[in-house]
């Protein structure tokens, strides 16, 4: 499997107020035999001079390096692996209807109506959390 990277996807340049910060936004490209799939990565240069990588949509799949290319070849290492641990399936879902969503609050408004100790219960929970204020510090 190999992989080449195309830059020039986007650049955003932004100053901090302790270090200059660059960031881009690279492709890349891994060879899977007779398929290639591409993969955004975000290349961000970071206060302590190193540079982390990290593909786009795939969770936990980025690396760190002392330049864009060793990022760059690290993440794409770290993706290669992870590919090669499993499978891609495309999935078709049909377009589910749009329903408006039962108020599981309203399912239950109105069930403690008739308990005789209801109001019991509610003059507990008041006075618990009275006794919890007057306890609590006062800055």
């Amino acid at each position: 499997m190999s992989y080449r990277v195309n830059e020039s996807v986007g650049k955003k340049q932004s100053q901090t107020s302790t270090s200059h910060v660059d960031e881009k936004e690279s492709v890349l490209c891994c060879d899977l035999g007779n398929k290639i799939m591409q993969y955004q990565v975000f290349v961000q240069s970071r206060p302590d001079g190193f540079f982390s990588a990290t593909v786009v949509g795939v969770p936990d799949c980025g690396a760190e390096g002392t330049t864009q290319e060793e990022a760059l070849t690290k993440a794409a290492a770290t993706l290669r692996a992870r590919l090669a641990r499993g499978k891609l399936f495309t999935v078709e879902v049909d377009e589910a209807p749009i329903t408006e969503a039962a108020n599981p609050w309203l399912e239950s408004h109105g069930s403690l109506r008739d308990d005789p100790t209801f109001d019991g219960l509610m003059n507990e929970i008041a006075q618990a959390r009275r006794q919890l204020e007057a306890e609590e510090p006062q800055p």
